[in-house]
């Protein structure tokens, strides 16, 4: 047997889920982010590492003024005004012609291996 549901039902739970996807989606994405973030910076360093021959004290270098620059980004002083990385992409973009998005897509693998469409 069917269960009929009707379309104010139906109304309903659409937006119930919604609401829920609204209050679950900074959890979600904070923990997309601390899956990908590791992985795209490794991805970065061991690029120098690999290409352009960066050892032990460039790379560990390069870390420390990545750190630097997140303290600049979230504790602005008179000197400087706040920005974020959404900010550090527009200028690549505008200045170097640089879409981050563009050269990069996105490509999601499980830890399998396994391409997630």
């Amino acid at each position: 047997m069917k269960a009929k549901i009707s379309i104010n039902t139906r109304s309903l739970i659409r937006q119930e889920v919604a609401k829920e996807l609204e209050r679950q989606s900074s959890t979600i994405y904070r923990q997309a982010a601390e899956d990908l973030m590791p992985q795209a910076l490794a991805f970065f360093l061991w690029t120098l590492q690999l290409n352009y021959g960066w050892g032990e004290k460039r790379l560990r270098r390069l870390v420390d003024d990545l750190h630097e620059t997140d303290h600049l980004m979230n504790s602005p002083s008179p000197m400087h005004h706040r920005f974020n990385s959404l900010d550090c992409e527009k200028m690549l973009k505008d200045k170097f012609g640089i879409d981050v998005r563009a050269e990069f897509p996105i490509v999601v693998e499980d830890k399998k291996g396994q391409v997630i469409k």
